[in-house]
């Protein structure tokens, strides 16, 4: 039991607090988009989350794209996906009757 203000009003006023400012907070993601889409502004969340980069767009996308020739990268024409789901379900069929069915 809390001893502050009568415990149940005090904790749901403090939840009702907190939805609001989580619900603020949403908003104010969301007019920060539009507005980064608007002038042309990439945000990038990496490590976890613990660094953010605000990058231009045309600016992330000419690095990406020098990234990806300088390092022999190609593009694919096909999309392996499948594929490799064919390949990896032939192989745990091969397995099953590799591995005895007892155990």
């Amino acid at each position: 039991m809390c001893e502050f203000f009568g415990c149940d009003y005090y904790v749901l006023l403090t939840i009702n607090m907190l939805c609001r400012v989580e619900v603020m907070f949403i908003q104010l993601l969301n007019l920060l988009e539009r507005y980064f889409v608007y002038l042309h502004i990439c945000l990038l969340i990496l490590s976890c989350h613990k660094t953010i980069v605000i990058i231009n767009s045309k600016e992330y996308s000419e690095k990406v794209h020098s990234f990806l020739n300088a390092n022999n990268f190609n593009i694919l024409t096909k999309d392996p996906t499948e594929k490799f789901h064919t390949l990896i379900h032939k192989t745990m069929q091969e397995s099953n009757l590799i591995i005895d069915k007892k155990r």
